[in-house]
């Protein structure tokens, strides 16, 4: 799964998917690719700009009675992504890394069709940009649902990666682990020896 973030990350694809079943570990996977790419001593990418965004962050959000683009705003000075991406094409000098925004957690919001339409016009705004890659770890059936609004656009279409290891019948790209991966895991985890 490692080299397949990495080939996402180094290549033009702007869009990708962790995209398993409840409990596959799509939350966990997420954070080990950013503490490996982007924030571990040895990490290729520490100049990229990370920003998680997760239920927590959206309900926070929501309680707070600000909409995304008002908490955006708050946060960065710019009305949204596409405010940013266009700031940055203008002055291409201000970049000193990338913008990688990683949205987790968010499938009870997307089962609701009013977030749903939210997120997929947030998503048909984003322009084409080298300085802006969005990861989305979802649920296999948001993954499912969102796929028809993304083949209705030509550009997320072609600016979507679906991973190396993608697998068409079961719609995931996070494999499972085996036996051996699992005891090895325990183990770290329980701090013994198998």
């Amino acid at each position: 799964m490692y080299a397949d973030f990495n080939y996402f990350l180094k290549n033009n694809y702007q869009f990708t998917t962790i995209s398993a079943h409840p409990g596959q570990g799509k939350s966990i996977l997420l954070a080990h690719l950013v503490e490996y790419f982007f924030y571990s001593e040895n990490a290729l990418y520490k100049k990229d700009i990370v920003l998680l965004i997760n239920s927590g962050t959206i309900n926070d959000i929501i309680q707070n009675g600000l909409s995304l683009k008002d908490w955006f705003f708050k946060e960065f000075k710019f009305a949204g992504v596409s405010e940013l991406n266009t700031y940055f094409k203008k002055n291409p000098k201000q970049i000193r890394g990338r913008f990688i925004l990683i949205i987790d957690g968010i499938d009870q919001f997307l089962s609701n069709s009013k977030y749903f339409k939210t997120f997929t016009d947030f998503l048909f705004g984003i322009e084409e940009s080298n300085f802006i890659k969005i990861v989305l770890g979802l649920r296999v059936n948001n993954w499912i649902n969102l796929q028809p609004a993304i083949s209705g656009s030509a550009f997320l279409t072609s600016a979507w990666y679906k991973g190396l290891f993608f697998d068409e019948d079961k719609n995931t790209n996070v494999p499972l682990l085996n036996n051996e991966e699992i005891l090895f895991t325990l183990s770290r985890i329980e701090g013994k020896t198998i």
